[in-house]
This record gives structure tokens, C-alpha cells and sequence, in this order.
């Protein structure tokens, strides 16, 4: 029988899949393959495309992502690993916000969140 916590791996698996792809094959992809991988890895685990996950407020994000009212800080890592991928301004916000969700959920966080959440915002200066 499976276990939330085996659907949560599973979904966080997708993601891991997806960003593999995205770093590995960067250069061999054209921008829309590209976005259709990431597209149809964010809609595999939040039920939504990138092109609507690109319009959610902080608070709808936040509730997709809610199970029993808390954010997995490890699906949210995830996400936001894979959204920091993209070059398109709304998606590296979203990833800012998610590693913001992460770091409070107080759950398990990479030692790096802060840095990885720096050179977003950085990034998001400079657009």
C-alpha cells in the first residue's frame, strides 16, 4: 500500500526527472521542447500547465502545493529547483516563493536554500 509520503517521492521524482533533462539536454532542445518538459512535469505533480502556473498568486501556489494545510518542504525544493531552470521572469519568481515556502515549512532544506534563493532574486534584479 502506498503512503502519502511514497506519492510525495514520486511526485519529487517527476520533478528530479524533468530537471535532469532540462540541465542535460539545454543545449540540444529547442525552447519549446524545452518548456514542454517542464510543462508536462508541473502539470504531472500540480495538476496545472506552465502556462497558468505562470499567473498563480503566492497564495494559490501555496495551496496547490498544501496538503492538510502544509507545504512538503522537500516537493516545494523540488519544484523551485526545476522552476529556476526556466528563463521566463514569472517562473523564477515562483521558484523564489517556493524556496521561501521551504525554508518556512521548517522542514528538511538543502544546506544551500539561502544561496540557490539569492541568486534567483539577484537574477530577478537584473531582468
Amino acid at each position: 500500500m502506498f503512503t502519502s509520503r511514497d506519492y510525495i517521492l514520486r511526485q519529487i521524482h517527476v520533478l528530479s526527472q524533468a530537471l535532469a533533462t532540462v540541465i542535460g539536454k539545454r543545449d540540444r532542445l529547442t525552447l519549446a521542447e524545452l518548456e514542454r518538459v517542464m510543462s508536462d512535469a508541473i502539470e504531472s505533480v500540480t495538476g496545472t500547465d506552465l502556462s497558468h502556473f505562470r499567473r498563480l498568486s503566492r497564495q494559490e501556489l501555496h495551496e496547490l502545493l498544501a496538503k492538510d494545510g502544509d507545504v512538503n518542504s522537500e516537493l516545494a525544493v523540488a519544484l523551485a529547483d526545476l522552476l529556476s531552470a526556466d528563463e521566463h521572469p514569472a517562473v523564477r519568481e515562483r521558484a523564489a516563493w517556493l524556496y521561501e515556502a521551504a525554508l518556512e515549512a521548517g522542514g528538511a532544506v538543502p544546506y544551500d536554500i539561502a544561496d540557490r534563493l539569492a541568486r534567483l532574486r539577484n537574477s530577478q534584479a537584473t531582468d
